[in-house]
C-alpha cells in the first residue's frame, strides 16, 4: 500500500499530496512543491486540510468531510491564496484558480488508508481551452476567452467584495467597542473634528457639565457657553491654540489645560483637560477635579483645627488647674462662713463665675478632641433650663420649656450635652432675628424594634426645640449636619455637626423637621435612665456636717496650690492629708504607709504629670503593692479615655477638674461608704 501511494506521487507529473484519515498532509509530490511554492519541511506532518481557513471560508469543508466519512471521491475548484492561511506561515505565497480532485486509498482492512489530492492550476484553463476549440470556430474562441476573462474578473471582485465585507465589520465592531469603553469611563470625552465641529460627547461629559449636542455642536458655541467670561475665553482661546501649534510644530504631546467651566446650571466646576491629536480629529478628555479641591481645602481646614484643638486641650488643662485653686479655696472659705455673714453671697457668686469658666474649659477640651462623655445621671429639666437661659441671655427670643417633673432623668456628660443644647438654641436664634419664641418640649417615650429613626427599642426621653424661624429648604436638611457645611457667611459649619456627634455619642438621634416659613424643629431622643425622683434623692452630701471624717489620705499632683487646696478642704473634713507631686512619690509613701499599720484610706492621683509619673501608671504599681487600694483618678483632661473609663484601669472614682471643696468631700465620703 506504501509503495502504491508512492509509485502514484512519483510516477504522476500533477500536482499531488496525500493526507491521512485525519487530514494530516503525509506525502507530497515536487510538481505540487513547484506549484505551491513551497518545501517539504513547511508541510509534511503540519499542515491539515481541516485547519485551512481559506478552505473554510470558500464553503468546501463539508464536501471534504463526506469524503473522509464515506470514501467517496470528489472534484471541486477553488481559488486558493496561501497567504492568507492562519494555521500555517510560508516564506513565499501564491494565489492559484485549482481544479482539485480527491479519492481514497483503502488498506487491507477496508479502511481508507489514505486521501490523495491531485490539484491542476486552471488559472489559464479558460485560455487552454479556448486555444483547444479554436478549430471550431473563432467566434467561438473569443466568446470563450471573453467569458473566461469574465468569470477571473467576478471570482477577483467575489473576493475583494468578500473581504471588504470582513474589514468593514471589523471596522464597525471597533469602533463599536470603544464607543462602548468611553461611555463607561467617569470622565468627560468629546471628539472633534478638523474644522471645529464636537462629533460626539459621552454620557459623562454630559453629567458633569450639563451640555448636550444640541446645546454645543462647535467648539465656538462650547466657548461661549463653557467661558461666559469674555476675557478669560480669549486666555483659554489662545492658550490653545498655541500648545496645538507647539504640538503641529514638533510633535510634542499636548499640554493639559487646567480649566473653571461654567455648566448648563451655572455652577462652576474646576477641571483638567488633556488633548490628543489624531489623524483629523482632536479627542479630548475632561477630568473633574472640583470634588478632589474640595476635599484638599476640608483637610486644611480640618488639619488646621486640629492644632487648634492641640492648643485648645493644653490650654484648658492648664486653665482647669488653677480654676481648681479658685474654685476650691472659694468654696473652703464659704464652709468657714455662715450664710447670714455679707461674704457668703459674694463668695457664691465668684463660686457661680468660676463654675462658667469651667464650663468654658470644658467646651475647649470638647472641641480639642471630640472627647468621650463621662456620663452621670442628669436631670433633664435643669439641663435645658440652664442652657435656654444661658443661650437667649441678651437676645430678643423668648423661651418656653415644658417638661414635666415626671420626664426621666437621662445619663450624660452634662458639659456636652448641654454644649449640644446650647448650638441647637443657638441655631434657633439666627433664625429667628426679628424675635419670636423659642418652646422647648420633654416627655417620655418608648421605642418599639421597628421605629423609623433607627434606634434600639427601649425607653427614651424626647426633647424637641421649636422655633418660629424662616425655616430650612428640604434639599439643605439634608447636609447641616455634614461638617463645614453652613449656611452664613461667618459660619463654621461645625455646630450641628457636633450636635449629631454628641447626641450619637450618648447612644441617641438627631432629628429635624422644617418647612419654608413655617419654622424648625430639632427632636433629640436620649436613652433613659430611670424617673427622676432617684436621683433627687441621692443628690444630698454624703457627709453630713455634724460628722467629721477621720483616716488618711494620700493626693498627688503636680501643682502646689491644688496640693495647698486638698490639705485644706481634707484636713477641714477631718482627714489626715499626705501629698506629692509625681507618682514615684506617691507609690514610695503609699508602701510605706502600708508597712507602718497605718495605711491610706484612698489615694487621688493626677492624671497627667508633666516630666514624671502620672496617675495611671502609679495606679498600676499600687494596686500590685495592695490590690483593694481605694484610688480616685484626677485631671483637667477630661477628654481622657481614662476619666470616661476609669474603672478600666483600676480606679474607683474620678474627679473633674475644677472641683469645688464640698465636691472633692462628697466623691471621697461616697466611696469609703460604699467600700471600694
Amino acid at each position: 500500500m506504501e509503495s502504491f501511494v508512492e509509485g502514484l506521487l512519483n510516477h504522476n507529473p500533477n500536482p499531488m499530496w496525500v493526507s491521512d484519515p485525519n487530514g494530516l498532509l503525509v506525502k507530497i509530490n515536487d510538481s505540487c512543491l513547484e506549484q505551491l511554492k513551497i518545501t517539504k519541511d513547511e508541510v509534511v506532518g503540519i499542515y491539515n486540510v481541516f485547519h485551512d481557513n481559506v478552505i473554510e471560508e470558500q464553503g468546501v469543508m463539508p464536501l471534504l468531510k463526506e469524503v473522509f466519512e464515506t470514501g467517496k471521491g470528489a472534484r471541486f475548484e477553488i481559488c486558493y491564496d496561501s497567504s492568507l492561511l492562519k494555521s500555517i506561515k510560508f516564506k513565499n505565497s501564491v494565489s492559484l484558480a485549482l481544479d482539485v480532485t480527491i479519492f481514497t486509498v483503502k488498506g487491507d482492512d477496508h479502511k481508507i488508508a489514505y486521501v490523495v489530492f491531485q490539484q491542476m492550476d486552471i488559472s489559464s484553463y479558460k485560455q487552454t481551452e479556448e486555444d483547444l476549440l479554436s478549430a471550431y470556430a473563432k467566434l467561438e474562441k473569443q466568446f470563450q476567452e471573453r467569458t473566461a476573462d469574465l468569470i477571473a474578473a467576478n471570482e477577483a471582485l467575489s473576493n475583494e467584495i468578500a473581504e471588504r465585507k470582513f474589514a468593514e465589520e471589523d471596522l464597525r465592531k471597533s469602533e463599536e467597542t470603544l464607543k462602548n469603553l468611553v461611555e463607561l469611563m467617569p470622565v468627560g470625552v468629546g471628539w472633534i473634528d478638523r474644522y471645529e465641529n464636537i462629533e460626539y460627547l459621552n454620557h459623562c461629559f454630559v453629567d458633569m457639565f450639563g451640555y448636550t449636542l444640541d446645546d454645543i455642536p462647535t467648539l465656538r458655541e462650547l466657548y461661549a457657553k463653557a467661558f461666559p467670561d469674555p476675557s478669560y475665553r480669549a486666555e483659554v482661546i489662545a492658550a490653545r491654540a498655541e500648545i496645538i501649534k507647539k504640538v503641529k510644530a514638533n510633535g510634542a504631546q499636548m499640554a493639559p489645560m487646567d480649566l473653571k467651566i461654567v455648566c448648563k446650571d451655572g455652577t462652576v466646576r474646576h477641571a483638567i483637560m488633556n488633548s490628543q491629536l489624531v489623524c483629523d480629529r482632536c479627542l479630548t478628555v475632561l477630568i473633574d477635579i472640583t470634588d478632589r479641591e474640595l476635599l484638599q481645602d476640608r483637610l486644611i481646614k480640618s488639619q488646621k483645627i486640629e492644632s487648634l484643638g492641640v492648643l485648645a486641650s493644653g490650654i484648658a488643662h492648664d486653665f482647669n488647674n488653677i480654676l481648681t485653686g479658685i474654685l476650691g479655696f472659694i468654696s473652703l472659705a464659704r464652709m468657714h462662713l455662715n450664710e447670714s455673714h455679707k461674704s457668703y453671697d459674694l463668695l457664691r457668686q465668684a463660686e457661680n463665675s468660676s463654675k462658667r469658666a469651667a464650663k468654658v474649659a470644658t467646651q475647649l477640651m470638647t472641641f480639642a478632641s471630640g472627647s468621650k462623655p463621662i456620663k452621670k445621671t442628669l436631670d433633664v429639666l435643669k439641663l435645658v433650663c440652664d442652657s435656654v437661659s444661658l443661650s437667649l441671655r441678651g437676645t430678643n427670643v423668648l423661651g418656653s420649656v415644658e417638661i414635666a417633673t415626671a420626664v426621666h432623668a437621662v445619663k450624660a456628660d452634662e458639659m456636652q450635652l448641654g454644649q449640644a443644647f446650647n448650638n441647637i438654641i443657638i441655631n434657633a436664634v439666627q433664625a429667628m432675628p426679628d424675635g419670636g419664641t423659642l418652646k422647648v418640649l420633654g416627655e417620655n417615650v418608648t421605642l418599639d424594634s421597628n421605629n423609623q429613626i433607627g434606634l434600639q427599642a427601649g425607653q427614651y426621653v424626647k426633647i424637641s426645640f421649636r422655633d418660629e424661624g424662616c425655616g430650612i429648604p428640604e434639599d439643605i436638611q439634608k447636609k447641616i449636619f455634614d461638617p463645614y457645611f453652613t449656611t452664613k457667611t461667618d459660619g463654621s459649619g461645625l455646630g450641628l455637626t457636633s450636635v449629631h456627634s454628641i447626641v450619637n455619642k450618648h447612644g441617641g438621634c438627631v432629628c429635624v423637621d422644617s418647612q419654608v416659613g413655617g419654622g424648625t424643629t430639632f427632636t433629640v431622643y436620649l436613652p433613659s435612665a430611670g424617673d427622676v425622683t432617684s436621683l433627687q434623692g441621692n443628690q444630698q452630701n454624703v457627709l453630713p456636717g455634724d460628722k467629721q471624717a477621720s483616716g488618711g489620705i494620700l493626693l498627688m499632683d503636680d501643682e502646689e496650690t491644688i496640693r495647698n487646696l486638698a490639705r485644706e478642704t481634707l484636713g477641714f473634713l477631718g482627714y489626715r492629708v499626705t501629698t506629692c507631686n509625681n507618682g514615684e512619690e506617691a507609690i514610695a509613701l503609699f508602701k510605706a504607709a502600708r508597712e507602718s499599720g497605718k495605711p491610706f484610706m484612698a489615694a487621688i492621683l493626677d492624671l497627667t504629670i508633666p516630666g514624671g509619673m502620672g496617675g495611671k501608671e502609679a495606679a498600676q504599681h499600687i494596686l500590685e503593692i495592695d490590690p483593694a487600694a481605694r484610688l480616685i483618678v484626677s485631671s483637667g483632661y477630661t477628654n481622657d479615655p481614662v476619666m470616661a473609663g476609669y474603672r478600666n484601669y483600676g480606679f474607683c472614682a474620678a474627679v473633674t477638674k475644677p472641683y469645688k471643696a464640698s465636691e472633692l468631700g462628697e466623691e471621697l465620703g461616697a466611696l469609703l461608704l460604699r467600700g471600694h
